[in-house]
């Protein structure tokens, strides 16, 4: 209940001795009061690269966003400070559906044991890796020891970083039965219900933008990598190609400018149904990334 009177937001590098995009600065003045029908004034530096740019700029004047009416920032999940943003497009927040009532995003497993359970898929005879397999059932029959495996990896949209495999011999006994083995803690987060069903995925960690693709059937998945369950594979193509655009990107800057995508920030992300073509450019897309993929 306090009115944020004004703001600079220094962004990274607003100190000499303090480089990188992890530590983010910004000053401001709070007033004791009940913002309703107050406003603030905003100084927004954080595309200048270093604190000479920033003070310099901060000086004349410039990028300064006035009668910022803070009321406003309810409006948008976890009332994230988002001074920058238009009237317009505070309304998509307002009109468009949750992604999290079109789906079901969660986070992957952790193994507690990466070294023993997880291998590059060179690093395995391929003869004891069971691809495209549809459910736990069918994956037990196979007999295989390892099962493709979403592990997050570099920037890349639609399709591939198909680089792992994991330890599910048996229905996955050993990483069930961790503690049986002599280990203090356990494997967790295995999302049984969804594993070896298609589903939307993205790298959890960051350097820049964040980046979806799909997944097709005989995968588990990786807490570096959450995972979108999704009912059938029409709604899973049709979130990827919302998810895979440019309002995406602004979108999740605004709900989560870190560089940690977590579950909720995609529940909470807003999403227009009904929009023509959607699966149609999706398939297209997760077709042409994944001849790339399966040429490279």
């Amino acid at each position: 209940n306090y009115l944020i009177a004004n703001m600079v937001h220094l962004g990274a590098r607003a100190f000499p001795e303090i480089g990188g995009e992890v530590v983010q600065s910004t000053a401001f003045v709070l007033a004791n009061q009940f913002p309703k029908g107050q406003t603030g004034v905003y100084v927004r530096l954080v595309d200048f690269q270093d604190s000479e740019s920033k003070e310099q700029e901060f000086l004349s004047g410039n990028n300064r966003y006035l009668n910022v009416n803070q009321e406003d920032f309810g409006k948008i999940p976890s009332s994230a400070i988002a001074y920058w943003v238009s009237e317009k497009f505070l309304d998509v927040f307002e009109k468009a559906t949750a992604l999290g009532e079109m789906a079901n995003p969660r986070k992957g497993m952790v193994t507690a044991d990466n070294d023993k359970y997880i291998r590059a898929w060179s690093e395995v005879s391929i003869d004891k890796i069971a691809f495209n397999v549809n459910n736990r059932e069918e994956a037990k029959k196979t007999k295989a020891r390892w099962f493709p495996y979403h592990k997050g990896g570099s920037f890349r949209n639609w399709y591939g970083n198909h680089d792992w495999v994991i330890d599910w011999e048996n229905d996955g006994y050993r990483l069930l039965n961790m503690q049986s083995e002599g280990y203090k803690v356990g494997s967790t987060n295995h999302n049984l219900e969804y594993i070896f069903k298609p589903a939307v995925i993205w790298s959890k960690i960051t350097s820049s933008l964040p980046c979806y693709r799909y997944s097709t059937n005989g995968f588990l998945f990786d807490d570096a990598s959450g995972l979108c369950a999704v009912s059938n594979e029409s709604t899973g193509k049709y979130i990827l190609s919302f998810l895979c655009t440019k309002i995406s990107f602004l979108i999740a800057n605004i709900i989560n400018p870190t560089l940690n995508i977590q579950p909720n920030n995609i529940a909470v992300m807003p999403i227009f149904k009904g929009v023509k073509q959607a699966e149609e450019i999706a398939e297209k897309a997760i077709s042409i990334s994944r001849q790339d993929w399966d040429n490279f």
